[in-house]
């Protein structure tokens, strides 16, 4: 097993466990246990940061095998064999689907697609080395799905509570009567799911060209339009068929406890066409402290550059480039992320958000049903339809740990 597979397994381990402790938490748990249990659940969590962390770094060196493993041994030699046969029986599935056992009419194939059929059901499971690849391109497209709370479920009913932190405290002298203080209550968080899917078409001529670099298009093409489609989700899914985003309740201004259930709490820009400085540092300060540690800005490029020209009182400028590659540019010094899908500053829009994504929103995938292809080579002669498919979903999490700096007058 190569090490970039090896974190992966323990990185699905952790994220069990920690599903096991959330669904372990009902109103009846006590307070002490539910307190003990939910920090157990953050330090699972912080683990697998940590091993998102190694597993990208791990990507990055080309999957290099496990160092404990003799450098070039049969294991390694092996995993790097499957990976590459794996890969090329699907391409060639993609190149001559007519062969190679594609469902046989126009109908089925949507059916297949539409009902979110598993490989056994119809189509081909997309290589994991592949599958990683395209996430990789759609991280670039979407780089909210790199910062948000991602976690892999076996069922589409899964419900994630979230502690409302009202249990209450009491003092007393050394001898006095300690009386029952309040219960810790807990939201339960259920995400809506969907099948995401993607459509490209070839042509057959150009895929029987052997120099043509059918893995190359696949990746990019589906990569790019899967990241554009989680972003939207992500921000404005409306949660019918597909995952329930951050602003598709309307964010409102009451303080953390009184708003609607989802929605964030936003900060007028009081100027329906601007964002000031004091904008952005009111909207840091509405934060609470325990969320700014892990805070992100997000916004699009025609908003990073009228923040980037912003200056404070004395005259310098509160957006600071960073001079060492791989480190993030800095926005009152929490880094800054580039969604292009987000609103660009104009009247009752929302075009920043700032707080802890990995908090306040959680995306799901189907643990059981992992990406698969199905190629159509019928409804237009002379064309391959290529569909992608995989199910998905997702909800705000916990919507105290993220800000909307809206520019409105109030």
């Amino acid at each position: 097993m190569s090490l970039v597979s090896e974190l992966k397994r323990e990185r699905r381990q952790k994220l069990t466990e920690a599903r096991r402790i959330f669904r372990s938490i009902d109103d009846d748990t006590p307070e002490h246990v539910a307190r003990a249990k939910e920090k157990d659940f953050d330090a699972l969590m912080a683990e697998v940061d940590d091993l998102d962390e190694r597993i990208d770094e791990a990507e990055e060196r080309g999957h290099a095998a496990d160092p404990r493993r003799p450098v070039g041994g049969a294991v390694a030699r092996d995993d790097r064999a499957d990976e590459r046969g794996e890969r090329e029986q699907f391409i060639d599935y993609l190149r001559n689907p007519a062969v190679r056992g594609a469902p046989q009419s126009r109908a089925e194939i949507e059916a297949r697609v539409m009902s979110g059929a598993t490989a056994s059901a119809g189509g081909a499971t997309v290589p994991s080395i592949l599958y990683e690849q395209i996430a990789q391109r759609a991280l670039d497209e979407n780089p909210l799905g790199g910062i948000v709370s991602r976690m892999r479920v076996r069922t589409p009913n899964v419900s994630l509570p979230v502690s409302n932190s009202d249990a209450s405290t009491a003092w007393a002298a050394e001898l006095d009567t300690r009386n029952e203080t309040d219960d810790l209550s807990f939201t339960a968080k259920a995400p809506t799911m969907g099948m995401l899917y993607s459509l490209v078409t070839v042509s057959q001529e150009l895929l029987m060209d052997s120099a043509f670099n059918m893995e190359s298009l696949f990746v990019e093409e589906v990569g790019r339009a899967m990241g554009v489609a989680e972003m939207a989700a992500i921000l404005a899914g409306n949660g019918t068929a597909r995952p329930s985003g951050l602003l598709n309740v309307a964010p409102e201004t009451g303080a953390d406890g009184t708003r609607t259930a989802d929605a964030l709490r936003y900060i007028p820009t009081g100027n329906a066409a601007a964002v000031t400085a004091d904008n952005l540092v009111d909207t840091y300060y509405s934060l609470h402290s325990g969320y700014r540690r892990r805070a992100t800005w997000a916004m699009n490029s025609n908003t990073a550059s009228v923040l980037r020209k912003l200056k404070t009182g004395d005259g310098d400028y509160i957006w600071q480039d960073s001079l060492r590659e791989g480190h993030p540019t800095t926005l009152l010094g929490h880094p800054v992320v580039i969604a292009e899908g987000m609103d660009d500053i104009d009247d009752g829009n929302h075009p920043i958000l700032f707080g802890d994504f990995r908090r306040g929103y959680a995306l799901v995938e189907h643990e059981d049903a992992p990406m698969s292809a199905i190629a159509d080579p019928y409804t237009t002669p002379g064309r391959v339809r290529l569909y992608v498919f995989k199910r998905i979903g997702g909800c705000v999490y916990d919507e105290h740990a993220i800000r909307a700096i809206k520019t409105a007058a109030s």
